[in-house]
């Protein structure tokens, strides 16, 4: 079934004053943000988003959060396409 996905691997900013990171992705066909992952540590500067449709472009997001577990920055839309094999 692995071999029906793809996956791609994305960098994670440092931002100061960041206790974690979310990470919203989306198809770029989609109006909303469906997909998420959340309280990415800090100390980890990439982060493999995986099954996601083969070929199809993606957009994504960054947001960082602070110690009280509030988003305060965001990273601006960044595209890629979905063509690492898992």
């Amino acid at each position: 079934m692995r071999g029906m996905y793809a996956q791609t691997t994305i960098s994670v900013p440092h931002v100061e004053g960041a206790v974690a990171y979310n990470v919203y992705y989306k198809q770029s066909s989609d109006k909303n943000y469906t997909n998420a992952v959340r309280k990415i540590p800090t100390n980890i500067a990439t982060y493999t988003i995986s099954y996601l449709k083969k070929n199809a472009v993606y957009e994504y997001k960054i947001s960082a959060l602070n110690p009280a577990g509030r988003e305060f920055w965001w990273s601006q839309t960044q595209t890629f396409t979905a063509l690492q094999a898992m």
